[in-house]
């Protein structure tokens, strides 16, 4: 399941849209002043979290004009700049009605734009956002001023360093990696002096009075500990507005993708789609790869801790860069070696041989297995007889080889990959024997999209 980019037009103006799924419902997410969406696909959890909302909707996503891959703004628009990008990102939807999700500034702006254009939007979702951020006499809920005026200091002057990043995803702030690829996202999102004039305006928004004009269904969902936006901001906005449904989270992470992403998911689907429950478990045809470090344990030894720590963090690194390059991702790591999804078997090949090949020129050599069948989804990972033979099948394969089943085999008869018969085996734990083949092709060097 790959996204499909394009541009639509506000004003003259090029935003950046993207969607992921088809069909109904179509959910559009709205970061406000706070997405690069090609950036977040460079992150495994953030395109797991996408694809499995695209599982049940349609998904639509933008950059709003001045940031991301939107263009900067030269002049003022004819209407209010978010109302514009969401009319001209909505025209571009298949569905009339659909259900908006806003994110942190974008709240204000969608509770104004669902007020005056309550026919285009068939739902809408709050999420760690506010009516109004600051204090005042008939607001006791909001920030302190002389405090929120600090805060935009310090968030300008922190923007696109490690220091920010772990203030936004408290969640991962162990995991250096990480840190630092959020630290380029937020410079990817905007310079510093643009975003300071994006929280300059979030601090004088204020629809409070629009709030018992709300007319649509809508849900509040809000983390306990989120330190920009308390979380009475949000038990304010779901006891103003009628009917309004509130979901408290666990955690203090600003984005909804990393800190309890199945929650956030459930919620989403039986609220956009009606259904009261859904089952925890899905299953699904995939194509699975399995990667195993050859000789892992003389390896580490060799080098020490330290070093060899390194080294397969950037095995790590390099397993989830090809297998989000060719549309699929990696489910888990396994210290050594990792278990990633694929839509087909072509894009499996592809990702495998290009994995083999790079980590083959940093002096690590692996042995894969690629198998097709059906596959449980349980929260973030994947059982079944699949993975299991997947493994076996990896199992088997000599140091750069990469080995598959029949079963692939057969669905690429007629591709450019070339097959080499390696015999029938009996498969630990399989009833039948399975006769496997070695892939001779390599890779290109990219992605042709």
């Amino acid at each position: 399941m790959l996204p499909q980019s394009g541009y639509a037009l506000v004003d003259g103006l090029r935003l950046f849209y993207q969607t992921i799924g088809s069909g109904a419902p179509e959910i559009v997410l709205s970061a406000g002043s706070f997405n690069s969406v090609d950036v977040h696909w460079e992150d495994p959890s953030i395109a797991l979290f996408l694809r499995r909302l695209a599982a049940f909707s349609r998904v639509v996503r933008f950059d709003s004009i001045g940031l991301g891959g939107s263009d900067r703004a030269t002049g003022a628009t004819s209407e209010p700049i978010f109302q514009a990008q969401l009319n001209a990102v909505l025209d571009r939807c298949e569905n009339e009605s659909v259900a908006l999700v806003a994110m942190l500034d974008a709240g204000p702006n969608a509770i104004e734009y669902v007020v005056k254009n309550p026919d285009r939007i068939s739902h809408l979702v709050l999420y760690n956002t506010t009516s109004r951020l600051i204090r005042d006499d008939t607001y006791q809920v909001g920030l302190d001023p002389d405090a929120t005026v600090a805060l935009l200091g310090i968030v300008t002057e922190e923007w696109g360093t490690t220091a920010l990043a772990t203030t936004s995803v408290p969640s991962k702030m162990g995991e250096a990696h990480f840190v630092e690829w959020y630290s380029k996202y937020l410079r990817a999102v905007g310079t510093p002096t643009e975003i300071q004039g994006r929280f300059r305006k979030a601090l004088q928004m204020d629809v409070r009075e629009l709030l018992p004009r709300v007319e649509v269904p809508t849900m509040v969902i809000h983390r306990r500990d989120y330190a920009f936006i308390p979380f009475t901001h949000g038990e304010y906005l779901a006891s103003n507005i009628r009917g309004a449904e509130l979901v408290e989270l666990p955690g203090a992470d600003g984005p909804m993708f990393w800190e309890t992403p199945d929650l956030i998911l459930e919620s989403l689907e039986r609220f956009v789609t009606g259904s009261a429950s859904k089952p925890v478990d899905k299953t699904e045809l995939l194509t699975l790869l399995i990667t195993d470090i050859v000789e892992s344990t003389e390896l580490l030894s060799s080098m020490g801790d330290r070093d060899g720590k390194v080294l397969f963090d950037q095995h790590d690194e390099i397993s989830r860069k090809w297998a989000d390059a060719w549309g699929g991702h990696v489910v888990k790591t396994t210290g050594d070696g990792v278990l990633a999804a694929f839509a087909t078997p072509s894009v499996a090949l592809m990702a495998a041989t290009a994995i083999r090949d790079e980590l083959g020129r940093i002096g690590i050599s692996i042995r894969a297995g690629v198998h097709v069948g059906e596959v449980t989804r349980t929260s973030d990972d994947l059982s079944g007889v699949a993975v299991n033979t997947a493994a076996r099948i990896m199992a088997l394969a000599t140091a750069d080889e990469i080995l598959t089943s029949r079963t692939v085999r057969d669905v690429m008869a007629g591709s450019s990959f070339g097959f080499t018969d390696r015999g029938s085996h009996q498969l630990k734990g399989l009833s039948e024997p399975w006769q496997l083949f070695s892939v001779d092709a390599k890779a290109p060097t990219r992605p042709v999209l």
